[in-house]
């Protein structure tokens, strides 16, 4: 797996990405190829900025963020971005929503206005 993104794309440079309980499995299985530390559930993780303007790879949870302002975090990657130009894989795709449960919905709602 890559350790930095393809220089010919948008996100060549300072980048993070959100690590929450939906793409926690997939960021960390990459963490691991990068880094033997922890990575937080809930935060955010990439490539950033020292304030000596040295790149590196670094995670930090979501509430030290805005404690961090000696740090440039650069552009946020979706988690598409990242399966696409971090993994270098085809991006997910969201799941397609089941016929049956968008009926019930638009049924709930026609009946409910009523």
């Amino acid at each position: 797996m890559a350790t930095t993104v393809k220089q010919n794309n948008p996100f060549a440079h300072a980048w993070y990405v959100e690590i929450n309980d939906e793409t926690y499995e997939v960021i960390n299985k990459w963490w691991k190829t990068q880094t033997s530390s922890s990575m937080y559930k809930n935060g955010f993780c990439g490539f950033c900025l020292n304030e000596n303007l040295k790149l590196f790879l670094g995670h930090i949870k979501k509430e030290d963020l805005i404690k961090k302002e000696h740090y440039d975090f650069g552009i946020e990657l979706s988690f598409n971005d990242f399966v696409k130009y971090v993994l270098n894989e085809e991006p997910y795709l969201p799941k397609p929503l089941n016929i049956d449960k968008l009926l019930i919905i638009l049924n709930y709602i026609n009946n409910y206005e009523k």
